[in-house]
């Protein structure tokens, strides 16, 4: 079966749908589970690897993230080669409470593929850091982090669980050898989201390409601030416009990337992100070969972003990478959920 075949719910059947479909009890349990998780890591700390790792969570670094090489900028918690293989494991079962298990293998993926993009530091940009203390009676947030990722969760009481913002990236994209590490050769990160945006992006007709094709930006990772400003105008083609058909492709594609989360998660993730009105929803896409493209861009590069009321999407494997690949970036803002802001996703209580 085509790995895209699955059909996610029309737009008019979307506005029918509750939009707590994991269920209240099942959010509620796995907050609960969070709270064992990270109770399970943190004894599993030494006492300065704990001061390393919990903070308040007024603390300004809970809406401060960084997906940048080890050295840019400072990040909080443990370094992964410090952690024993014991701490290690209790990181990942943490790290599991949160994602899918492709959502997991992609985050392993990415990591390792860091020994390859630089040798140098392996994976000690990786750590876990913890903002206030985990608890389902009040409220507290954590964070996985380094180079190309930073995922963040935020756990409010009564409320649900928040999953935003996400970045993934990786270079090279596509592994052509690699160096000695476990990451077979052939290993492309993000594939099923890259072959639906080009799948997507092929199948407009020219009148399409002109109306969604927008100058080629840079990524908005606007790292410092609780909240991302719903823009006045959103780039791109309405969605409505494009077909039934192209209009379940693009459904496709942010369910995709919210199925990279756990389906508690990610049901209520999809259900936010999507409008129940196709109109509300824009899809915009660029070229490394425009005119307009950065200087760093490749030729075969390509960018894409998906806009609606409450959130965008955008993929950007423009630039250059290493092994002769591309260099993916890929980011998930929520205009009001981010680190926990509404959380509207998630059960009222």
């Amino acid at each position: 079966m085509d790995r895209h075949a699955a059909i996610r719910p029309s737009f008019e059947r979307l506005d029918r749908m509750h939009p707590q479909s994991a269920g209240i009890e099942a959010i509620r349990e796995k907050q609960a589970a969070m709270v064992r998780a990270a109770g399970d890591y943190l004894t599993s700390l030494t006492p300065s690897e704990r001061d390393q790792t919990l903070h308040p969570y007024a603390s300004e670094f809970r809406t401060r993230w960084n997906a940048l090489p080890l050295g840019c900028g400072e990040r909080l918690g443990t370094p992964w080669p410090n952690l024993t293989p014991d701490q290690q494991a209790s990181a990942l079962n943490f790290l599991a409470t949160g994602l899918s298990q492709r959502g997991l293998e992609t985050v392993r993926t990415i990591v390792e593929i860091e020994r390859i993009h630089h040798p140098e530091h392996g994976t000690k940009s990786y750590s876990i850091s913890i903002y206030g203390e985990p608890t389902v009676a009040g409220p507290w947030a954590w964070r996985f982090e380094g180079h190309h990722l930073s995922l963040n969760f935020s756990s409010i009481p009564n409320v649900g669980v928040g999953a935003t913002p996400a970045f993934w990236g990786a270079s090279p994209t596509c592994v052509r050898f690699n160096l000695g590490t476990p990451i077979p050769v052939g290993t492309h990160v993000l594939v099923c989201e890259d072959e639906l945006a080009r799948t997507i992006y092929s199948s407009l007709s020219s009148q399409d390409h002109a109306l969604a094709e927008i100058p080629l930006p840079e990524m908005e990772l606007r790292t410092a601030q609780t909240r991302y400003a719903r823009p006045n105008t959103f780039r791109g083609v309405p969605v409505i416009s494009l077909g039934a058909e192209k209009q379940v492709l693009i459904q496709n594609l942010v369910s995709t990337f919210a199925e990279n989360f756990c389906p508690e998660l990610s049901s209520g993730l999809i259900f936010s992100l999507l409008p129940s009105r196709a109109d509300d929803l824009f899809f915009g896409c660029a070229k490394g070969a425009d005119g307009n493209a950065r200087r760093s861009a490749r030729p075969d590069g390509f960018y894409f972003r998906i806009e609606g009321p409450e959130f965008f999407l955008e993929y950007d494997d423009v630039q250059f990478g290493i092994q002769g690949t591309g260099h993916v970036h890929a980011l998930l803002r929520h205009f009001k959920n981010d680190f926990g802001g509404d959380t509207r996703y998630a059960p009222a209580p």
